[in-house]
């Protein structure tokens, strides 16, 4: 079988960081990403991260798992991501974090947050729904932030080096969620002033 020595070796082609990424047990990402992706696009990149964290869970111990579902799902499977997560930290584990609770934290959020969500869209307390509701983006954001800084470390990643820089991807989803912001401040801007600027005059 004959080779071509003018062609580099496939496994030198990923860079150390890349492979720290591709061979880890959980989705790795820096904080500073993770923050703009999520804040950026008004949450719905949570739906992409407990996703990259499930499909890279099953990808590395070839489990037979479904990660759409569980992604599209995710209050029903928060807690046991965040428990897999806990396993693989091992002695670890009671110095950063309590999984349990950071979980159970996020999905009251959650909830709350689609409860007020629809309510809002039913014009039921608004804007009191509205304002509610954006209220726990951060909290939310927060919560999950903890939780990444965990996997992180878990997967022996801390900064999240080897996922830190924004692709082509990240920034159609940025410019998506902007457009996103613009239609919620409008729709708060018209709730809290209507049309009084339009009549006056």
């Amino acid at each position: 079988m004959e080779t071509n020595v003018y062609e580099a070796p496939k496994t030198d082609l990923l860079t150390s960081e890349e492979k720290k990424s591709s061979n880890s047990q959980f989705y790795i990402v820096s904080i500073r990403k993770f923050l703009f992706l999520y804040i950026g696009t008004v949450g719905l990149y949570g739906f992409i991260w407990f996703y990259k964290n499930w499909a890279q869970y099953k990808r590395t111990n070839n489990l037979s798992i479904w990660p759409v579902p569980r992604s599209i799902f995710y209050i029903f499977f928060t807690h046991t991501l965040f428990r897999k997560v806990d396993e693989t930290l091992g002695e670890r584990s009671k110095a950063l974090w309590s999984p349990q609770t950071l979980a159970t934290g996020f999905v009251l959020a959650a909830i709350v947050g689609s409860i007020c969500d629809r309510l809002s869209y039913n014009d039921v307390g608004s804007p009191i729904t509205d304002l509610v509701s954006l209220a726990l983006l951060p909290v939310s954001a927060w919560l999950l932030c903890k939780a990444q800084q965990v996997i992180n470390v878990a997967c022996n990643d801390p900064e999240g080096q080897s996922n830190s820089q924004f692709t082509v991807a990240n920034i159609i989803w940025l410019i998506i969620g902007a457009l996103f912001w613009v239609l919620i401040f409008l729709g708060l801007f018209m709730v809290f002033v209507g049309d009084q600027p339009f009549t006056q005059g």
